[in-house]
């Protein structure tokens, strides 16, 4: 498509003669620029719109539509009351205040990968499909932390009451080469369901077992000695115990 290169601003003004010749030839000039613009003007309205650049100091409009739009550049200071589905954009950088939207993704289908969703999760961070650590604002009425491998997954979650640590396998603490602490500011302590919780990993025998044992052991202990009251002294001072408890 032409550019209007006979543009109303060179279309010059009839010349005050009274020559034919002049006339005839301002006319057929005069033709020639209206058969361009004619031209042009079909072509656009019937829905193509070609142009090398569009240039603008501010563009500004409700409705845009065209069929189709080429050009090389488009050089604006100001694009504003567009609404639309601008559809697939590609671009180098986009910098803005706010971006309100659905879904973004670092890619689409490689990995490492992160994502934002305004759904289940509105972070998620990929290693592979199935490891990955994932942030969900309302889980149980509160936000969680949830690190996911291959079925097993690990979640840190944060209720009215209390903030768990929970495994569908199982949680392991390791202190590396460093001791492991509990502790707490409440009067309440640190607090197990009882004492059979607690267990060995060699034989799984638990504290509470161990505590059986050491009361069987004492049971029925019961008896009086004598020591010496100062070393070197007669053993005369007795000691009574009653079921492994000294009792004077």
């Amino acid at each position: 498509m032409s550019q209007w290169n006979q543009a109303s601003t060179r279309i010059q003004a009839p010349p005050r003669t009274e020559d034919v010749k002049v006339l005839r030839d301002f006319v057929a000039k005069l033709t020639d620029i209206v058969a361009i613009i004619s031209k042009d003007l079909d072509f656009i309205i019937n829905g193509n719109l070609d142009a090398n650049n569009i240039r603008a100091n501010s563009i500004e409009t409700k409705n845009l539509k065209a069929g189709s739009v080429t050009a090389d550049k488009i050089e604006v200071e100001e694009l504003s009351a567009i609404t639309a589905n601008l559809g697939h954009i590609t671009a180098g950088l986009i910098e803005a205040v706010e971006i309100f939207g659905s879904f973004i993704a670092t890619s689409k289908t490689s990995y490492p990968r992160c994502e934002m969703s305004d759904t289940e999760h509105l972070f998620v961070a990929y290693a592979t499909a199935t490891k990955l650590v994932k942030m969900i604002a309302a889980y149980f009425n509160g936000p969680a932390l949830s690190f996911e491998d291959n079925g097993l997954s690990l979640g840190l979650l944060s209720t009215p009451s209390d903030f768990l640590v929970q495994g569908n396998y199982g949680v392991s603490v390791n202190g590396g080469f460093g001791p492991v602490h509990l502790f707490t500011s409440s009067s309440e302590g640190v607090r197990v369901d009882n004492w059979t919780e607690f267990k060995r990993d060699t034989d799984g025998r638990s504290l509470q077992q161990e505590l059986n044992g050491k009361q069987n052991t004492i049971s029925g202990a019961s008896g009086t000695v004598y020591v010496a009251s100062s070393p070197g002294a007669a053993a005369n001072t007795p000691i009574t115990f009653t079921n492994g408890i000294r009792t004077s």
